[in-house]
């Protein structure tokens, strides 16, 4: 099954972290509601995040908001 088509502004941000600073973006998500992408949320997560270098990836799904809150990571094992 496929997800619906989102809307133009879904992934926006991702789309222009050549504009910002990306070592400030982070991702967040506001599950659940009924008009949420469930259950298509890590298949979307992954298309709009797709054009993201490995670096950026892991620093806006991860490591900004890791650094932020002062939450080690290592010792998560992550």
């Amino acid at each position: 099954m496929s997800h619906p088509e989102p809307p133009d502004t879904y992934g926006v941000a991702f789309r222009s972290v050549g504009m910002m600073n990306w070592r400030r973006l982070m991702w967040a998500n506001d599950f659940p509601h009924s008009d949420s992408t469930w259950p298509w949320s890590q298949e979307m997560l992954a298309e709009h995040a797709g054009e993201l270098t490995a670096e950026q990836r892991r620093a806006i799904l991860c490591e900004n908001v890791a650094e932020l809150y002062r939450i080690d990571l290592a010792a998560l094992g992550a």
